[in-house]
């Protein structure tokens, strides 16, 4: 079973006074999933550097950021990372920046997925207990969520919001106006389980 089927993630993206965008990440794993999961001996802090992302390397994904706080989330119930980014407003990120909103003339694009790593593409599971443990995982956890709330300080206006992926295949999501934000649920399977680079694009 997949650490990364355990997880849910929650991304908010606002705007400051100085009109700088703040960018809020949160990525947590339930404990008790995690124990449901089995460690083979690993705990959870090594499992979710490994099999999840290093806090490190995610603080780093945004050299453009001028400012970087990163929280340890450890209840009796998760186990994760708060991250908060400050990014200039007038940064136009690369296709390659995770996270930061590419602030178009028609839309608004945010990339959330990055590729699956190499040494996982193209792996076969041998069948038995391993292959029937991960399609049980995968039924029991496809309900987890990556949800992305966005102000309307930076988008006052979406006509509606679909996830693409770098091969121009599109998913039409639905658009929750919160009143003061807008905001998308997707499944966590779409995100962590695509091998291409995938976006959340907002049309105005």
């Amino acid at each position: 079973m997949s650490l990364s089927s355990c997880l849910d993630a929650i991304q908010h993206i606002t705007i400051n006074s100085k009109g700088d965008i703040e960018l809020s990440f949160m990525l947590t794993i339930s404990k008790s999933l995690f124990a449901m999961g089995g460690s083979q001996g690993e705990s959870l802090e090594d499992s979710f550097t490994e099999d999840v992302i290093d806090p490190d390397e995610l603080s780093a994904m945004i050299p453009q950021a001028t400012k970087v706080d990163a929280r340890l989330i450890d209840s009796d119930v998760d186990y994760g990372y708060h991250f908060k980014f400050t990014i200039p407003r007038n940064f136009q990120p690369q296709d390659d920046t995770p996270m930061v909103p590419r602030i178009n003339w028609d839309n608004i694009e945010i990339l959330l997925g990055m590729p699956t790593p190499e040494a996982e593409k193209g792996e076969t599971a041998e069948p038995g207990p391993t292959d029937e443990m991960d399609e049980m995982g995968e039924a029991i956890f496809s309900s987890a969520k990556y949800k992305v709330q966005i102000s309307k300080k930076l988008l006052e206006q979406a006509s509606k919001a679909y996830v693409r992926t770098a091969s121009g295949e599109i998913t039409n999501v639905d658009l929750v106006d919160l009143g003061d934000t807008y905001l998308v649920n997707l499944p966590m399977l779409m995100i962590m389980g695509n091998e291409e680079e995938t976006y959340l694009v907002f049309e105005y």
